[in-house]
């Protein structure tokens, strides 16, 4: 199984983020922002990385360059509300800058698991 490290801001996120995978046998990491995201990879790595957007003291997209930058191979999840409300901009932004992937909130248990798996085997 796969260690993951999940940021968001939302604690609520993060808890049914951490059911979800620890269910499944995943090890995981928390931050609740960015900038506490990219110190707990430099000081721990993952293999993989869910992040959100709206975040305090560093968003998802400024995560998500920050890990690319200096870890071009980490594999990154943006779990966000914002194709909900309409805003795939913010999305394909996400994508241009590095991000594996993209699920809805509230993240769905069995789209989750399959992005992860897809990740965790390439």
């Amino acid at each position: 199984m796969a260690k993951v490290l999940v940021i968001d801001s939302d604690s609520y996120s993060r808890a049914k983020l951490r059911e979800v995978l620890e269910k499944a046998g995943h090890e995981l990491e928390e931050a609740s922002n960015g900038k506490l995201d990219v110190a707990k990879f430099e000081w721990s790595p993952a293999d993989l990385v869910t992040t959100g957007i709206v975040m305090p003291e560093m968003d998802g997209l400024e995560t998500i360059k920050a890990l690319k930058g200096s870890f071009p191979g980490v594999k990154i999840i943006l779990a966000s509300g914002y194709d909900q409300n309409g805003d795939l901009g913010m999305l394909a932004l996400a994508r241009e800058l590095g991000a594996s992937n993209s699920l809805s909130k509230p993240v769905d248990r069995q789209k989750l698991l399959q992005a992860v798996g897809l990740l965790i085997d390439s």
